[in-house]
């Protein structure tokens, strides 16, 4: 993880002292303090000077400019930003209303929370604003500007369209295009779908504000963390087309496209990506995407989901009463959140793990 701090900048802002209003309850489901705002230690910016502070997060991420839209001699901005491995985290407060605005879009995807304040944009359908407890989901690449209140404070997560791609799968020109229209969408985080992503944020900005400890070794923790969360992510995006696999007779399968298909059966319990996917197969990413929906109507990484699906009830079919834990069965194929991981077993079975394990027990009695 590459800590950046690009300025020796102090915090200022006390919430206390300012009288912030908090969402209480997205903070409690993030299980943040709000007596300072998270990340202090990753200031790059604090003090009035809109244009800096937009230039310092521009070396960062993107060109963009934040322009306060009330003259003020108190105008104040507070900047947190921190690089992890594959994705950014940052917070920033705003004591008056201040338009964030694109220069040269960038190709993120960005969930954004105001646990203080709240933020609005323009879409072709009409304006949209977040309510209590609502976050906004947006494509950088073409979003208009974003507003954000007087006394903001919005909790800001980045993943580039190229990470999202290795990490899920998509290709992203397909993705873009399939996108269009969606996006932004607004999230409601009350709804249950979201308190895993909430948790695993709340503890990577949590870790962010420890000290460094030698014996936890902080930084394996909070790349475990990252990666925990965005796996987290593949539910917050709208499902931007319906797949269908088709049946295919392996032999007519391309080489390349049976070298992946075994590689995946063979490997289905260790970590798979699209990158170990293209060293085996010997094709770039986007062949590969290509192979997969032309050939088996389904994505790379989707078809390794199926795949540990199908791993997963198939030990439970064959399990005796003494090896039955579903959730071990679940995390030796790679799911580890027990609530997602029943709503795609069921989805793909017709049926909840537990009844496929309470069927193949009656079946072993009779």
């Amino acid at each position: 993880m590459e800590q950046f701090i690009e300025s020796h900048y102090s915090p200022r802002v006390d919430p206390a002292e300012m009288g912030l209003e908090f969402d209480n309850r997205l903070c409690q489901l993030l299980s943040l303090d709000t007596d300072h705002l998270p990340m202090r230690k990753y200031c790059i910016y604090s003090g009035s000077n809109f244009e800096l502070g937009s230039s310092l997060v521009s070396r960062m991420a993107g060109n963009r400019t934040m322009q306060p839209l009330e003259k003020s001699p108190d105008n104040h901005l507070e900047i947190y930003r921190a690089k992890l491995s594959f994705s950014q985290l940052a917070v920033v407060f705003n004591n008056v209303p201040t338009r964030l605005k694109l220069v040269n879009p960038v190709s993120y995807f960005t969930v954004a929370i105001p646990i203080c304040g709240h933020l609005s944009m323009k879409t072709p359908s009409g304006e949209i604003s977040t309510a209590p407890s609502q976050g906004l989901l947006v494509k950088i690449r073409d979003t208009p500007d974003i507003i954000r209140s007087k006394n903001s404070v919005v909790l800001v997560a980045t993943l580039s369209e190229e990470h999202y791609q290795q990490l899920f799968g998509y290709c992203t020109d397909m993705l873009l295009n399939a996108a269009a229209g969606k996006l932004p969408v607004l999230l409601d985080l009350l709804d249950p779908k979201y308190r895993i992503f909430l948790s695993i944020l709340g503890t990577l900005y949590r870790s962010l504000d420890e000290e460094q400890n030698a014996h936890l070794r902080q930084d394996v923790v909070i790349r475990c963390l990252e990666k925990a969360l965005w796996n987290q992510f593949d539910d917050l995006v709208p499902n931007f087309e319906v797949e269908t696999p088709v049946d295919q007779d392996y032999t007519l399968l391309p080489k390349h496209l049976r070298k992946a298909v075994d590689f995946i059966h063979e490997h289905a319990d260790q970590e798979l990506n699209m990158s170990c996917l293209e060293k085996v197969s010997g094709v770039s990413s986007r062949s590969l995407q290509a192979g997969f929906k032309d050939w088996l109507g389904i994505r790379p990484m989707h078809y390794v989901k199926k795949i540990r699906l199908s791993k997963v009830r198939a030990d439970l079919l064959n399990a005796t009463p003494q090896s039955a834990v579903i959730g071990d069965i679940a995390a030796r194929w790679g799911f580890f959140h027990l609530s997602n991981f029943s709503k795609d077993f069921r989805n793909e079975f017709g049926e909840l793990p537990s009844e496929t394990l309470h069927r193949s027990r009656l079946e072993r009695a009779m």
